[in-house]
Formats: C-alpha cells, sequence, structure tokens
C-alpha cells in the first residue's frame, strides 16, 4: 500500500496504541507499516461522506463516448 503525505496509521495491538503521520509519500510499498512494538498498522476508518453532484460533475450518457456499445452496434 502506497503511503502518502498527511496520512495517519494506527498500531492494531491495543496495548500499545501508537500513531503515526506520514511527512513524506512513498515511491511504492507491499505491505502495510509495522509498529515498533511488531505489530501492523493500519489507517482508521472515516465514514464514506455523501456530496451533491453539481451539473458539471454528471457526464451526459447520450454522448456516443461514453456509450456502453461499440459503435455501429446496438
Amino acid at each position: 500500500m502506497k503511503m502518502t503525505k498527511g496520512q495517519i496509521y494506527r498500531c492494531q495491538n491495543r496495548d500499545c496504541g501508537s500513531e503515526i503521520q506520514v511527512t513524506k509519500s512513498s515511491i511504492e510499498a507491499h505491505l502495510n507499516p509495522r509498529c515498533c512494538c511488531g505489530a501492523l498498522m493500519k489507517r482508521p476508518y472515516t465514514r464514506p461522506t455523501f456530496r451533491i453532484l453539481n451539473a458539471g460533475d454528471v457526464h451526459d450518457f447520450a454522448d456516443p463516448k461514453f456509450s456502453l456499445h461499440p459503435p455501429g452496434r446496438n
């Protein structure tokens, strides 16, 4: 998992509970970071938020470039 600047990771060990904040984005990563106690660290859960779509956010699905079928086939 690539770590991005500003993300917060928490230790999964309840006895430890350490947190880190990423200060420099990683180039690549394959696993979550590990805490100094040896447990995996994960990003805390964030509840999804809903937003209202504006006219500019919605694509014109009548436009052929957004069609689900290739040109010439219905």
